[in-house]
């Protein structure tokens, strides 16, 4: 179709939801123990648990 894009708009919706910020709010962080508890806590099988750490590897901030 050229060089135009069609989006539905559940998903432009729901991409505006998990991104946005209301006033001052901000993203929460969250420890490590706590992602290693909820990975535990959840048992996910093995592949389902490499890529969420994986994942939360990625997601840390570098150390100075």
């Amino acid at each position: 179709m050229g060089r135009q894009y069609r989006i539905q708009k559940e998903t432009v919706e729901l991409f505006l939801l998990v991104t946005s910020v209301a006033g001052d709010a901000r993203m929460r962080t969250f420890f490590r123990q706590e992602v290693e508890e909820w990975l535990e806590a959840d048992c996910i099988d093995e592949a389902t648990d490499s890529v969420g750490r994986e994942l939360v590897e990625a997601l840390q901030p570098e150390a100075p």
